[in-house]
């Protein structure tokens, strides 16, 4: 039995209703449909097969990132990022940018910041070694700062490095957006801080406004760039709850703990009964919304930095352009939703929204939730246990010191990866 589904329902339905447009406490509009259509529609799953591929070629983006501490007080986040292609392209697959960043306190420590190597002795692979200055002392916002640092700035300066190679389509796994990045602003000063010093953090929120401006701005003859989309399998976003918790009680009716539990309520509501009460198969329907644009916290920071033209050096960019569109849709078959984002210099063309629609509906109903070159991107990045342990001993190897191990070593013996006292985060 799922309590209170009733009420529930009713709440979602009324929620839907106020986002033509979403307006925060102080009338300002958040969020509103493009086109100032709201609606829920399907896509027959069974009808896949017959769509033409909107982008007969695909790349996409991912990255697998490593924290490691050391026993000499080191920390280090490791992240390989990669780019897959579909048809494959052996070149591009085997290239990838390794970034290493790393913070010590150890004021005799080499800084070696400016140690830029190359395992692979190869041209199309990167390393890229990085001290991150001044951090937060608490040591699990030291873990998060090295992570996202790391995990940015291998995937924007990747995904720049080889931007030149796509031909129809780029597809980023995640949010268009750094919003780890991002959201520091909002956490405290310190984090705010490395935003806008001279460090790693702050190249790597520049490598994802100069990817994201290579993308939107216009090239010859008024044309754009090949269609710059993030494919989010875990949306988070708090951006509908963020405005609903600042009403009177009597008037906040938003009772999910993120806005993407909110939309699965009202898409999964519009699954037919029949669906409903039995295991979903390929004769149901992918649900999705309308496209939104959204001018939250996230969205409209990284267009303040992007306007900055000392922090960005883009030139007089059209700030509409680089708006933040979204749209959801729902697979009944996984009972999960995802959200598909773009900017709005692409998202503002109704063909363009049609042909990226069309390419999410039939990758997912042949692939059941996930698309392919992401399948690709994910498996080139992904790092086995082995791999991990090879490259946590070559790191402490390198750095004349050992990897600080924790009680995990005893409570789960040699086979875990917890013996070596890091992990995926």
């Amino acid at each position: 039995m799922e309590y209170y589904s009733d009420g529930t329902n009713e709440s979602a339905s009324s929620i839907w209703k106020r986002l033509n447009p979403l307006k925060n406490e102080k009338g300002k509009t958040i969020l509103q449909p493009i086109d100032s259509e709201l609606y829920i529609k399907t896509f027959p799953i069974r009808d896949a097969p017959s769509i033409e591929p909107p982008f007969p070629t695909q790349n996409a983006v991912d990255s697998g990132t490593l924290y490691v501490p050391f026993t000499n007080g080191m920390s280090l986040a490791y992240s390989r990022a990669v780019m897959a292609t579909e048809p494959t392209d052996k070149k591009l697959h085997s290239s990838d940018t390794v970034t290493m960043c790393y913070h010590t306190s150890d004021l005799l420590a080499p800084n070696l910041s400016s140690d830029f190597f190359n395992i692979y002795d190869s041209p199309d692979n990167t390393m890229i070694m990085t001290k991150l200055s001044d951090p937060p002392n608490e040591n699990e916002i030291l873990e998060s700062v090295l992570h996202a640092t790391a995990l940015y700035l291998s995937e924007g300066s990747h995904a720049l490095k080889w931007a030149n190679s796509v031909k129809d389509i780029l597809i980023l796994d995640g949010p268009i957006f750094p919003v780890a990045l991002l959201g520091w602003h909002h956490v405290n000063p310190d984090l705010q801080n490395l935003l806008f010093a001279n460090g790693p953090s702050r190249r790597a929120l520049k490598a994802y406004i100069d990817l994201i401006d290579s993308f939107v701005k216009p090239i010859i003859d008024g044309e754009h760039s090949p269609p710059l989309i993030g494919f989010v399998k875990r949306p988070r976003s708090t951006t509908i709850r963020s405005i609903f918790n600042r009403l009177p009680p009597e008037m906040n009716s938003f009772i999910w703990p993120h806005d993407s539990s909110f939309f699965k309520q009202i898409l999964s509501s519009h699954v037919s009964p029949q669906v409903r009460k039995r295991a979903a198969t390929n004769n149901s329907d992918l649900v999705y919304t309308n496209w939104f644009i959204s001018k939250s916290g996230i969205a409209s920071l990284f267009g303040e930095f992007l306007i900055d033209h000392e922090f960005s050096g883009v030139d007089s960019p059209d700030h509409s352009s680089y708006d933040l569109t979204f749209f959801m849709i729902y697979d009944p078959r996984l009972d999960v939703v995802f959200r598909v984002e773009s900017p709005y210099a692409f998202s503002h063309n109704p063909s363009m929204r049609e042909k990226i629609e069309n390419f999410i509906f039939k990758e997912m109903a042949i692939h059941k939730g996930t698309l392919s070159t992401i399948n690709k991107a994910d498996h080139l990045a992904r790092m086995s246990n082995p791999e991990k342990e090879s490259i946590g001993k070559l790191l402490a190897t390198h750095f004349h010191t050992r990897i600080d191990l924790n009680y995990n070593c005893i409570r789960w013996g040699s086979s875990s990866m917890d013996q070596l006292g890091y992990r995926d985060l």
